[in-house]
């Protein structure tokens, strides 16, 4: 005879964490081509991406106080998140800061 483990019944596998906001792209593109000859062109484009609030799940366990990668770089306070303890969950989905990533194209 065999049973069943509801995994499910005792804790919730993530969160979203309180400071959570709404990710979103600003997109600037200008570009300029010519024709040399008949069968020859060139172009110029520049791209600037501004990428904020990138949705990403987080491991408490690991990114904040006691975790595997407290005190580096990586490690993230409880408040980053708006919480004052763990919450007990396996992940929290939460945003990160603003990436900023600017692309130059020659073709």
């Amino acid at each position: 005879m065999g049973y069943a483990v509801l995994w499910w019944c005792c804790k919730q596998d993530a969160f979203f964490a309180p400071t959570t906001k709404t990710p979103y792209t600003d997109e600037f593109l200008v570009g300029y081509s010519t024709n040399l000859t008949e069968d020859t062109n060139i172009s110029v484009t520049y791209t600037n991406h501004a990428t904020r609030d990138i949705l990403e799940d987080y491991d408490l366990g690991v990114y904040t106080e006691g975790g595997q990668l407290w005190g580096s770089d990586l490690a993230l306070p409880l408040s980053y998140f708006g919480y004052t303890e763990n919450p007990g969950s396996n992940y929290v989905l939460a945003t990160l800061e603003a990436v900023n990533v600017i692309t130059k194209v020659l073709k």
